[in-house]
């Protein structure tokens, strides 16, 4: 029962990460990320699919291995969050839901900067 949890859960997260990969403000890589974390405990094979994804496998193994943030993709994050603040204003908001969405998107914000800064290094994943 386990497992299959598990695997839902990762089928899941690549339903989510491929809609964010079309939609402009959700993001992906960290859908991805729990996908690889959710199939290693249920199917090896899907695993290793995203593992080796030639767009979101580099980013995950440098995940995995150093939990580390591309720059890019800091720049790419920062600018989502303060695009999806921006809409949250311009929506006529109460303040008190303002600033509960300010805080947390400021809190995931110093998360993703405090993290280390490492280049994608495309072969990465064949190091698996």
């Amino acid at each position: 029962m386990k497992r299959q949890t598990y695997f839902i859960l990762g089928l899941l997260n690549v339903a989510l990460g491929v809609l964010g990969a079309m939609l402009p403000l959700l993001p992906s890589t960290c859908f991805f990320i729990f996908a690889a974390y959710f199939f290693s405990q249920s199917n090896a094979r899907l695993e290793a699919w995203i593992l080796h994804h030639p767009r979101f496998g580099p980013t995950v193994v440098q995940w995995r291995q150093h939990r580390s943030i591309p720059l890019s993709a800091k720049i790419a994050a920062s600018i989502g969050m303060s695009i999806s603040m921006l809409v949250l204003i311009l929506s006529d908001r109460s303040p008190a839901f303002l600033i509960c969405a300010a805080l947390f998107l400021g809190l995931s914000a110093l998360f993703v900067w405090t993290r280390p800064t490492t280049q994608i290094n495309p072969t990465a994943s064949e190091d698996l």
